[in-house]
């Protein structure tokens, strides 16, 4: 392998985990920001009382 198809290989490999990386992110934040559920997941009810 000469040293062009290493460079090529290199920033191949730089860009996979980068486009990785920043699917992971993505679906984090979607995940926090939109409250999509992964899994199964127990309601919370909130009682509000009238304050005089």
């Amino acid at each position: 392998m000469n040293a062009r198809n290493a460079g090529t290989v290199s920033a191949g490999i730089k860009l996979g985990i980068f486009t990785v990386v920043s699917i992971v992110f993505t679906t984090t934040l979607a995940v926090i920001m939109g409250g999509i559920g992964l899994g199964r997941a127990h309601g919370v009810q909130g009682h509000l009382l009238e304050c005089q």
